[in-house]
Order: structure tokens, then C-alpha cells, then sequence
């Protein structure tokens, strides 16, 4: 782990230990073929940076609490089964630098593996019996679908600035929203602040996608994702959307073409992205970037000093600079 992650979970570490160990609890069966699954999910696991907002924000509102926990493992929940419902979606190979669920087992058992998860999630917040916690997973994840069936039916002609970050806030944006609303009344946060929260939250996630979505453009900082995967997939994200806006009909058409049919070799994808940074795709999403996060700063950074202050402002810095 870097050293940058390490200042972000340094306060929260008993917490995560906690967060792991009742996910290793949920996720026991009877069946030998589940729990083989169950272990293949629980070895890939990320950065759980979720779980960790989830943490931070408790902390830095009230006393992290059990309640805490239990909102940590259902939002870890959500993102892992949206994960490998999303792989078997876009036939994704690898993540994190290993095969996927679907290419390890098929589609039919990753799908079912996802399922399988959110019923997990659902009958650990039936054992907290907190309706308000049950409402606002069951919108978040909602939110997030709807997000997915959009995404597929979005064109080269329909996929413009708007409808692409209108995917990225109801997709990656709410369920990190989530995260921090969560936390925050884990602890009881008085009920004036939750709003604040909540735009912190939603400004992380549309930043983390942002972020995300330049990494085909910069691959001489890559180190955990495949190089020129989103472009390799023909993927149009908003850097090369904001790259179109700034050319003529004919060169928008140009680039679109040779985009969408190129054969996927390391000169084909690297006159991509040097047409792209050229162009002032890759300066554009980094200025929205920081568009979003100079106010996550500014509200941390008048908040009682304390060692979750510290380590949301390290998130922060980590969401703007990170390479992986």
C-alpha cells in the first residue's frame, strides 16, 4: 500500500479489520461452490476506499460505532456486486491485475455471485432494522441501474458532456454520496449538516470517475490498470468527448472513426491520446476535477482538527493525484 493510502486508513484501521471480518462472516454458506466464490471476491478485493469514506466521516462527525461498521459492509456490499454485474456487462477480462469472476467461472454464475451479494447486503440491514438505512440503499442502488440501462443505449451521437456526467453522478457519484450520508448518521450527525455531506460525497465521486477516466491518457503514470483499456474497448469517456467539442465537423468525424474501428495496437492507441492532449481533452477534466474538489478542501479544512480531518484531506489529494 502506498504511503498516501496509508495516511487515509491510518486512523480507521481496527475499523476495516471490523469491516472485514463481518464480511467474511456474511458471506459463509453451506455450499463448497459459494464459499470458493465468496473467497475468489474476498481475495480481489480493492482499495475499499468506500467503506473507508463511510469511516472517515463517521469519525470526524461522532464516535465510529457498530452502526458504523454495518453501513461500511452494506455500501462494500453494493459496489462489489455492481463490480461484477458491470464485468459480465462490458465482458470484462481482468481487475485490480487479476481474471475477472465471469472469465474464472462464466457469466451465468457472475451474475448470480452478484445476486448473491446484494442479498447479503439486504439481510444485514433487515438484522439493523433501520428503514431510513433500507431507503436509501434501495434509491441508491436504483439510481445506479437506471444509470447502467442509459449507458447502454448511449450513442457516438447521444453520449454528449451532459448525458455522460449525468451517468458518471448517478452511477459512481451516488453510491459515494451514499457512503458519506451513511457515516454521517452512524454517529447521529445533527440533521442540518447531512446535506453538506452529501455534496462532499457527490463531489468525491464524480471526481474519482473524472480521475478514473484519464488514466488511458496518461500511460506513463499507469500502474495498476491496463494500459489503454477504455480506449482498447472503444469506450468514449469524457476526455475524448471534451477533445470533439473543440474540433471541426470534420475532424470530430475523423476521430470518431478511426476511435470506433481501430484495430487496438500500442501506436494506434498512443496517436489517440496525443490527438486528445493536444487537443485539451485531458487538461479540460482535470480543471473539472478540481472544479469539484477545491470544495471538499475548503469544508475539511475549517472542521476541528482531529486525525479524520487529516485523512479526509489525504483522500482528497489522493483522489487528485492518484495514478491507479
Amino acid at each position: 500500500m502506498t504511503n498516501s493510502l496509508e495516511r487515509i486508513f491510518y486512523p480507521i484501521e481496527k475499523q476495516m479489520e471490523a469491516l472485514n471480518e463481518q464480511m467474511k462472516q456474511l458471506l459463509l454458506s453451506k455450499s463448497a461452490y459459494i464459499e470458493d466464490i465468496s473467497n475468489y471476491l474476498s481475495a480481489q478485493r480493492g482499495k475499499q476506499l468506500r467503506p473507508a469514506m463511510v469511516f472517515l466521516s463517521a469519525g470526524i462527525n461522532g464516535a465510529i460505532n457498530q452502526k458504523s461498521v454495518d453501513c461500511a459492509t452494506i455500501t462494500e456490499f453494493v459496489h462489489l456486486s455492481s463490480l461484477v454485474h458491470d464485468d459480465v456487462i462490458d465482458v470484462g477480462l481482468q481487475r485490480h491485475g487479476h481474471p475477472t469472476l465471469n472469465v474464472v467461472y462464466n457469466n451465468k454464475t457472475a451474475v448470480l455471485a452478484g445476486d448473491f451479494l446484494l442479498a447479503r447486503c439486504l439481510q444485514k440491514i433487515i438484522q439493523m432494522q433501520d428503514f431510513q438505512i433500507l431507503q436509501m440503499i434501495a434509491d441508491t442502488f436504483e439510481t445506479m441501474v437506471k444509470a447502467e440501462l442509459t449507458h447502454l443505449q448511449c450513442t457516438t451521437i447521444t453520449c454528449s458532456e451532459e448525458n455522460y456526467l449525468n451517468i458518471v453522478k448517478a452511477k459512481t457519484a451516488k453510491l459515494i454520496e451514499t457512503c458519506f450520508v451513511l457515516g454521517s448518521i452512524s454517529v447521529n450527525c445533527p440533521p442540518n449538516l447531512l446535506p453538506k455531506w452529501r455534496q462532499i460525497g457527490f463531489n468525491v465521486g464524480v471526481a474519482f470517475q473524472l480521475k478514473d477516466d484519464l488514466f488511458d491518457y496518461m500511460p506513463e503514470n499507469q500502474s495498476h490498470k491496463d494500459v489503454f483499456k477504455d480506449i482498447n474497448e472503444h469506450k468514449i469517456t469524457l476526455p475524448l468527448i471534451a477533445t470533439l467539442k473543440n474540433m471541426e465537423q470534420y475532424q470530430k468525424e475523423e476521430l470518431l472513426d478511426f476511435y470506433l474501428h481501430h484495430s487496438g495496437t500500442e501506436a494506434e492507441c498512443k496517436e489517440i491520446v496525443k490527438t486528445v492532449s493536444d487537443n485539451g481533452g485531458i487538461e479540460y477534466v482535470n480543471q473539472l476535477i478540481d472544479n469539484y474538489l477545491n470544495p471538499c478542501f475548503e469544508f475539511i479544512a475549517i472542521q476541528k482538527d482531529s486525525p479524520y480531518k487529516d485523512a479526509l484531506q489525504n483522500l482528497f489529494n489522493f483522489l487528485k493525484n492518484r495514478n491507479f
